[in-house]
């Protein structure tokens, strides 16, 4: 039997599944695991590599730098930026 799953799980288990060889990105949810800007910086990067440079160089503790960098990338791209760095960095931790 096939587990029918929904179109966020689906995009979800695809996140996890192009960030998985990616150090410290761990994707979990469709809140936390993208405040650091990491996750979508390995997105990017997994198809731009040339666009977000060398990987290692990423931390953690740049998220406004790291968000920044992969809209503006998404946006050379023809991906037009419906949120704002703000709208993530500044959410609460849990």
């Amino acid at each position: 039997m096939v587990k029918q799953v929904t179109g966020k799980q689906a995009l979800l288990l695809w996140c996890k599944r192009r960030t998985d060889p990616y150090n410290n990105v761990v994707v979990k949810n469709f809140t936390t695991s993208w405040k650091n800007g990491l996750a979508f910086c390995a997105i990017y990067h997994s198809f731009y590599p040339q666009d977000i440079g060398p990987f290692s160089n990423l931390s953690e503790k740049n998220a406004e730098e790291n968000l920044e960098l992969a809209f503006s990338v998404g946006e050379r791209y023809g991906i037009t930026r419906l949120i704002d760095v703000e709208d993530i960095s500044l959410l609460p931790t849990p």
